[in-house]
């Protein structure tokens, strides 16, 4: 990897060991945000893999919970569990496709760590349910010259969700790694029991939330919640969607918690006298939150911080960003904007003959009608004005165009479609926004769950939201045209100025103000999902429009989408490549300039190359000569600011 991407990998263990850490009185008392602590847990061997170990992350088949054994073996079956969908949802974990090689754990020793977890429940003021955040603390970790890793999951999932991404690169660096679920997490409620689950991921039994460990989420006993739920069998709540707390605006205070507590565990039981040296590092909403919590910090608790595809919204721009020296075009639209705009308007797009050669197209217009159903429907309501169904498809393309989803990322439109993901991440976040009630059925939509659904195992399959665990989107009373009626609602929220739905999407706007740290912030140029043009490219021209910052750093990688794990998938193992490398690259590179090493490397456009073979064709394994390096001088590569303008080349 060092050839691949760039010489940072070289020197990194020799630098740390010159590492320099400030000093700062032990803390005498547990933080007074912690409202409940277990008792730690020595994992021998499995404090990374569950004790999986390669083959068993590898295995697409999850492990098996007993359900008839004790506590203490469902709760490490569940964390088993846990850990096997988290990483494999966000990695590709086979050989070929790099894991164990590229990145991820590189020898046995680093998949089998031995060390102790310490899990607890944070409560953050505003916020009725508390948080879950734990603290891996390896054997190999060194007192005298400490460092953690603080790692907010990704999308809406549980505390474990981001141990693949971070846990090899901490432990081998001989860091804690902190865990947090940042106040989303696995924690649903099916309306049938109301039967809620507790922080360490069983379920409580009984309606009784006050059980110990406490539970993290319940639904209060409302007369309009028991009517509504005697009237909707098997609908389900999420933590996320119907706390009614907009939890996203918390983010960055809860990363900033979890960093004090894993300080306080590291004195405590550790005797560590020295401030730990500190990374925030995650992808996509964990992303975000690593963002935002060096935006909050005052006190220097992070020193470094690494996101990917950070689904961050800016301060309101608009942002300019010019390509290759064309007309810039306006960036830094809020995510819930073109989430509702690509909901209503992909199913049309997707008709269009540029998308022919597009993965999974085949099952994406395997039942077209419906799909020229929405192109008429758009017509109608004026929405389009052309008059043929072609000159409606090509209509519609051109909105998704414009709505910042360019050519390199419209493959990506017959992945998203037949997923479901827009329609049901639109009406989660709509919810959350919002901050309404499930019995509310915002635009006629509710979650329910199908015959897949299995209750005792939530903590351990559950992403968080919908689609998961055979729970799907149900639209209620929305008539025959049922899906664009809810994509109209949902989009017309937003349009409409909806009161609680604006208030909630300026409450979770970044200030752009993170802090004279090294920031790496990372993104594919092909992400279908959160938009470069109003994620990272508007964050950075927001941060720079302010004045230069000396160690903030964008990194856009060629053939880089939003989804590490659809590499393993036949028909896009030749289309892209994996994000991760350079996750862990960049984490190098920070540390290693937190140990007085390099200056990071400029801002800049990184090409990488495909995969030789077909989708039918067997292809070629993941090497270092498909990731190309991170250069100490990008020349036309390069990534600028000048005039007000984030100027990207093509």
């Amino acid at each position: 990897m060092a050839s691949a991407l760039g010489f940072y990998r070289l020197g990194i263990a020799i630098l740390a060991l010159g590492l320099v850490t400030s000093c700062a009185p032990t803390p005498r008392a547990e933080p007074d945000f912690i409202v409940y602590s277990m008792a730690p847990v020595y994992h021998q061997n499995s404090l990374l893999d569950g004790g999986l170990d390669m083959a068993g992350l590898r295995n697409p088949s999850p492990p098996p919970i007993d359900e008839n054994a004790d506590k203490d073996h469902q709760r490490e079956s569940l964390r088993t569990l846990a850990i096997h969908t988290n990483i494999r949802a966000l990695l590709d974990t086979s050989d070929a496709g790099g894991f164990g090689r590229l990145y991820g754990p590189r020898t046995p020793e680093q998949i089998r760590v031995s060390g102790t977890e310490y899990l607890a429940a944070a409560r953050i003021k505003g916020q009725k349910w508390p948080f879950a955040i734990a603290v891996l603390v390896p054997d190999s970790f060194a007192p005298q010259k400490p460092c953690m890793v603080v790692s907010p999951s990704s999308g809406s999932r549980g505390v474990y969700g981001a141990i693949g991404l971070t846990g090899p690169w901490a432990f081998a660096h001989q860091c804690a790694l902190v865990l947090t679920d940042k106040t989303t997490g696995t924690a649903l409620v099916a309306l049938d029991d109301r039967v809620p689950y507790r922080l360490d991921g069983t379920r409580a039994i009984e309606k009784d939330a006050s059980s110990e460990p406490p539970v993290l989420f319940n639904l209060e006993e409302t007369k309009a919640i028991e009517a509504y739920a005697s009237g909707h069998p098997r609908r389900i709540a999420f933590k996320h969607a119907h706390s009614q707390d907009n939890s996203e605006k918390d983010w960055g205070a809860v990363v900033l918690m979890a960093a004090r507590y894993g300080d306080y565990v590291l004195r405590k039981e550790y005797g560590v006298t020295k401030r730990p040296r500190t990374l925030a590092a995650s992808i996509s909403n964990g992303g975000a939150a690593v963002l935002r919590a060096a935006e909050l910090d005052q006190g220097g608790i992070i020193d470094g911080v690494v996101a990917s595809e950070p689904n961050i919204t800016p301060p309101n721009g608009p942002y300019p960003i010019a390509y290759a020296n064309q007309k810039p075009v306006m960036g830094g639209r809020a995510f819930y904007d073109y989430l509702t705009l690509l909901n209503l308007y992909a199913p049309c797009a997707v008709l269009s003959p540029k998308l022919d050669n597009a993965p999974f197209i085949a099952i994406t217009r395997y039942a077209p009608d419906g799909l020229k159903t929405r192109c008429r429907l758009l017509a109608k309501s004026g929405r389009l004005t052309a008059q043929s169904l072609d000159d409606q498809i090509a209509e519609a393309l051109e909105v998704v165009d414009s709505a910042g989803l360019h050519k390199e990322a419209w493959p990506y439109l017959s992945i998203m479609s037949p997923a479901a993901l827009w329609p049901s991440l639109s009406a989660a976040y709509a919810m959350a926004y919002s901050r309404a009630g499930v019995e509310e059925e915002l635009c006629d939509l509710s979650f329910i769950a199908g015959p897949a659904f299995d209750g005792a195992k939530v903590a351990g399959l559950s992403s968080g939201i919908a689609p998961t665990m055979g729970i799907t989107l149900s639209y209620d009373g929305l008539g025959k045209d049922q899906n664009f009626a809810a994509a109209l609602c949902l989009r017309k929220l937003y349009e409409e100025k909806n009161p609680a739905l604006m208030a909630g999407i300026a409450e979770i706007r970044a200030n752009a103000k993170p802090g004279q740290r090294p920031i790496v912030i990372l993104h594919g140029r092909n992400d279908g999902l959160i938009l470069p043009e109003h994620a990272s490219r508007a964050y950075m021209s927001a941060v720079l429009a302010a004045g230069p910052h000396p160690e903030l750093r964008y990194y856009e990688i060629e053939n880089a989408q939003h989804f590490d794990a659809l590499t393993a998938l036949p028909s896009m193992a030749g289309r892209i490549v994996p994000i991760q490398p350079y996750f862990e690259t960049a984490l190098d590179m920070v540390f290693a300039r937190l140990a007085g090493g390099p200056p990071l490397p400029p801002s800049q456009w990184v090409h990488t190359k495909r995969r030789q073979g077909s989708d039918t064709a067997k292809v070629e394994p993941f090497s270092s000569q498909h990731l190309g390096p991170i250069a100490l001088q990008p020349g036309k590569d390069a990534i600028e600011f000048a005039d007000g303008i984030l100027h990207v080349p093509e």
